[in-house]
């Protein structure tokens, strides 16, 4: 059967719906805990088989192999150590078997290695990156249509592995992080320094997996669609685990509950959806069912075209800043009546630095105060110009368009030790990565309040 490629779905604004845990399900059909799923794609593989079946058979357009821990370092010391080639050729048969004559496709799942990366950890970076790309490759090589980085908690483990996949396939990549701790991962990445960074490295769609509760996973969510243009993928765990009298985990969000959630997750801007641990065929069926009743598709997030929310400029040095109207952007220059502009400021001189102006997003300030309780006004970030609607991260080296002025963006406008001292401390974590963007003004024009900004 042809069918459309996963970028090329995602490009018509397709809502997809991914499967459901891998684990949990096969512990449900006889897997010891003291064995992975990886075990079963060799010993049990009609086990996986079906599993996969159930899946297609419950709504899912995306079907994972059973590949999480199918890394060579994830399955040292085990009875499959050195045959990771192995266990990942045969999941993606396995997961490809089911998807025959159907329009489903197949993601490559590639978890954490298991261990820290050095010097948190004995991992070197050289072991990490090729523990990753063999696996990758692996995968890659049996034409699955995607690759899935998820469950990642560490920036530096994550860089490596999408690095790695990226050195040895040209496939599709989604990278998904788990906020295990609410609303940060065990490492202490939020969504925003997750999307901020993960934005500027080669994948297609970032996504968050697993985590705590639903509720929690829909905040991050939300702050996560709030500074990436790319597609999202959003797979929850089915509620928070519970654990019986003999201390074995179980889940007891039913199916009818979980697909009632699927609309405030298409709102917030998921466009692949679906559950981590826990989520079984039943709780699928309820989401891909409730994916169907709404539209078939979603309006492209498009956060290369805003507006100006707010100009603000500062006179004298000390003083507070001043709202403003409009403003006139001079070349070389800045902006006139603010304290940096040419030779006549009374700030240091930045120009011919690519500082005439700095932007920052209204969205950002929104966050903090959703995340701290620290309420920054738009004025108070020292920032010219308050953006709304675009992300200002994804601007850095290019061109875009102002009213009727030219900018260019050059780098990213880190939160600095004076804005805390004229604010509060707290500020300075708060900001990292969404503090805005320092650009530079190409041609001459007015800026207002209200004006659209867009990226040719």
């Amino acid at each position: 059967m042809s069918k459309a490629s996963f970028l090329q779905r995602l490009q018509a604004g397709d809502i997809l719906v991914s499967d459901g845990a891998t684990g949990t399900n096969l512990f449900a059909r006889g897997l010891s805990r003291g064995q992975s799923p990886e075990h079963w794609v060799i010993d049990q593989p009609d086990q996986i088989l079906q599993l996969h079946r159930d899946f297609l058979a419950a709504g899912s357009d995306i079907i994972l192999t059973s590949t999480f821990g199918g890394s060579s370092v994830r399955l040292r010391g085990s009875s499959l150590e050195g045959r990771a080639v192995e266990v990942n050729q045969r999941a993606a048969a396995l997961a490809l078997q089911a998807c025959q004559n159907t329009s489903a496709l197949v993601g490559g799942s590639i978890g954490p290695l298991g261990q820290l990366l050095k010097p948190l950890g004995p991992l070197t970076p050289e072991e990490a990156f090729a523990s990753y790309a063999e696996q990758a490759r692996a995968l890659s090589e049996c034409s699955v249509d995607l690759l899935v980085i998820e469950t990642q908690f560490d920036l530096a483990e994550a860089t490596t592995a999408i690095r790695a996949a990226r050195s040895v396939s040209s496939l599709p990549i989604v990278a998904s992080f788990s906020y295990d701790r609410g609303k940060k991962t065990m490492m202490g990445v939020s969504p925003v320094k997750a999307g901020a960074e993960l934005s500027a490295l080669n994948v297609d769609v970032i996504g968050i997996n697993c985590g705590r509760s639903l509720d929690e996973n829909l905040v991050n969510l939300r702050d996560l669609r709030q500074v990436i243009s790319l597609p999202i993928w959003f797979k929850p765990n089915a509620g928070l685990p519970k654990v019986d009298g003999d201390g074995n985990s179980f889940y007891d969000l039913t199916p009818q509950q979980m697909g009632e959630q699927v609309p405030d997750w298409l709102a917030a801007g998921a466009q692949i959806v679906g559950g981590c641990c826990g989520t079984s065929p039943a709780h699928l069926q309820q989401i891909a069912q409730a994916v169907k009743s709404q539209k078939k598709t979603v309006k492209q997030v498009d956060l290369t075209a805003g507006s100006v929310h707010s100009i603000h400029i500062t006179p004298q040095v000390g003083e507070p800043t001043h709202s403003v109207e409009m403003v006139h952007a001079v070349p070389k220059f800045g902006l006139e009546g603010d304290r940096y502009f040419g030779e006549s400021g009374t700030g240091q001189k930045r120009s011919g630095t690519g500082r005439d102006i700095t932007l920052i997003e209204m969205e950002s300030l929104e966050a903090i105060l959703r995340e701290t309780g620290i309420e920054l006004l738009p004025g108070d970030a020292r920032r010219n110009i308050v953006t709304h609607g675009i992300s200002l991260n994804d601007l850095v080296d290019k061109e875009f368009q102002v009213g009727e002025v030219r900018l260019r963006g050059v780098r990213l406008c880190e939160p600095c030790q004076h804005l805390a001292s004229l604010t509060q401390p707290e500020v300075l974590p708060a900001l990292v990565h969404r503090g805005g963007l320092r650009a530079e003004i190409l041609t001459d024009g007015f800026i207002h309040v209200g004006d659209p900004i867009s990226i040719d």
